[in-house]
């Protein structure tokens, strides 16, 4: 992949990609991470949001923390977050 920060700077913003722990959404939270952004890797299971999010870290020295959540359910939603 080529260099993203060549392309654009993304260092000290945070991006929050929800689907991101397989596909196209891990594809854009790697290539957001590339160009410097912190990754908030969400997805439905946490084990596997923590797992991808240390992979993209490793492979992209940008900061990455997996947070699971299901946007598709409002009440789970408010719930799991402390406001």
């Amino acid at each position: 992949m080529p260099d993203q920060k060549g392309l654009f700077d993304l260092t000290g913003k945070v991006a929050i990609v929800t689907g991101s722990t397989k596909g196209i959404g891990r594809a854009m939270a790697e290539g957001l991470a590339q160009a410097g952004a912190t990754i908030i890797v969400s997805s439905r299971k946490q084990d596997l949001c923590s797992e991808v999010a240390d992979q993209i870290s490793i492979a992209t020295g940008s900061k990455a923390v997996g947070i699971a959540c299901h946007v598709g359910d409002w009440e789970r939603i408010r719930t799991s977050w402390t406001w």
